[in-house]
C-alpha cells in the first residue's frame, strides 16, 4: 500500500497523458460493448505510436478502433474518418500497447473491495490492461471479471488460477491439498469445471503429488504454473511441463553445484 500511494504521488505529465488516452479508449469500448456494432467508434489522431516491436516511433499517426478492435493505423494525413467517429486529438502525446502484469492477487484480505476501489483503477492508470491473478477465490474473481466485461467498472482483462494445489498442510489459503493421483485428478477437474484459466502448484507439494498434478493437468488440457515445490528441481519441473516458474523458485538452488545436498536439507 505504501508503494502504491507513492506511485500515485509521483505520476508525471507523460503518465497522465497516457492515462487519459487509455481511460478514454476503455470507456468507449465499455459503452460500445453494450450496443449493436456500428461505424468506427473511436479515432485517436495526431498521436505518436510506439508499437514495441523495435520499429521507429510513428509520429502524427491515427489509430482507429471499431467493435473493440484496432482496425486502422496510419499517418493522420492519409486517413479519412466516417462522420460518426468519435475523435481524440492526441497531439504531443504517445500511444503504446496495453501492458500485462503477470502476477497479482486481487482477492486477498479485505478484497475485492480494495481491488474495485483502488487496485483496478491504479492498474489502468499505469497502462496495465491484462493481469494474471495467481491465487484467489474463484467466485470473487469471476465477479470482478464479469463487472469489467459488462462495463460496470473499468479494469484490466483478468486471467486467474483460483485456489493453489499444495501439500499438507498448505502454505496459503485458499488451497486444495494434493497427496496422490486421486487428489490431483479431483482437484484439477474441480478447477477446470470452475472455469480457471490454469492450475497453480505451491511449494509444499511432495514429488508424488506434484507429478500427479502434472499428469492430471495434461490429461485435462490445462496448463499448470506456479512455484517449484521444495522437493522438486527446477529442471524436473520444466521437463514435466510446468509452463511458468513464479518468483524463480528453485532456480537459485539450481545454480549451485550442491543442489541435491541443499534440497535434502530443505525437505527434512
Amino acid at each position: 500500500m505504501v508503494a502504491a500511494r507513492y506511485n500515485r504521488r509521483v505520476y508525471h505529465s507523460g503518465l497522465r497523458s497516457l492515462t487519459c488516452l487509455l481511460l478514454a479508449f476503455l470507456a468507449v469500448i465499455s459503452c460500445s460493448s453494450c450496443s449493436a456494432p456500428g461505424p468506427p467508434s473511436l479515432a485517436i489522431i495526431h498521436v505518436a505510436v510506439i508499437d514495441v516491436t523495435g520499429a521507429p516511433t510513428q509520429p502524427d499517426s491515427t489509430v482507429v478502433i471499431a467493435d473493440s478492435r484496432i482496425t486502422v493505423i496510419g499517418p493522420t494525413s492519409s486517413i479519412r474518418l466516417p462522420l460518426a467517429t468519435k475523435v481524440i486529438d492526441a497531439s504531443g502525446k504517445f500511444l503504446i500497447p496495453g501492458l500485462a502484469d503477470m502476477h497479482v492477487h486481487l482477492t486477498g484480505a479485505g478484497e475485492p473491495v480494495g481491488s474495485r476501489e483502488f487496485i483496478l483503477p491504479l492498474l489502468i492508470a499505469n497502462g496495465v490492461t491484462t493481469v494474471r491473478d495467481m491465487g484467489g477465490g474463484v467466485f470473487l474473481l469471476k465477479q470482478l471479471r464479469q463487472e469489467i466485461a459488462a462495463g460496470e467498472r473499468i479494469g484490466p482483462r483478468i486471467f486467474f488460477t483460483g485456489p493453489y494445489l499444495d501439500g499438507d498442510p498448505p502454505y496459503f489459503r485458499p488451497s486444495l491439498v494434493v497427496r496422490n493421483a486421486q487428489d490431483a485428478a479431483a482437484a484439477v477437474q474441480q478447477l477446470k469445471s470452475d472455469g480457471v484459466d490454469f492450475i497453480k502448484v505451491q511449494s509444499r507439494l511432495q514429488a508424488a503429488g506434484y507429478f500427479a498434478v502434472a499428469d492430471a493437468s495434461r490429461r485435462a488440457g490445462m496448463r499448470y504454473v506456479g512455484h517449484v515445490p521444495d522437493a522438486i528441481s527446477a529442471r524436473a519441473a520444466s521437463e514435466a511441463g510446468q509452463a511458468s516458474i513464479e518468483h524463480l523458485t528453485g532456480v537459485l538452488l539450481a545454480c549451485s553445484t550442491r543442489e541435491d545436498e541443499l534440497r535434502r536439507r530443505m525437505v527434512r
